[in-house]
């Protein structure tokens, strides 16, 4: 599923899902490289 084909509530959610896989990969990156991560910035 590709969240650009989507319309609508769908795409909404997954563009979420989306945004969240990408915090989440950001997190994981800075805790192998030893840096701290803040999501809010």
């Amino acid at each position: 599923m590709h969240a650009d084909n989507q319309t609508g509530s769908n795409r909404k959610v997954a563009m979420g899902v989306v945004h969240l896989i990408e915090l989440a990969q950001l997190k994981m990156d800075s805790v192998l490289d030893g840096r701290a991560f803040n999501a809010c910035t």
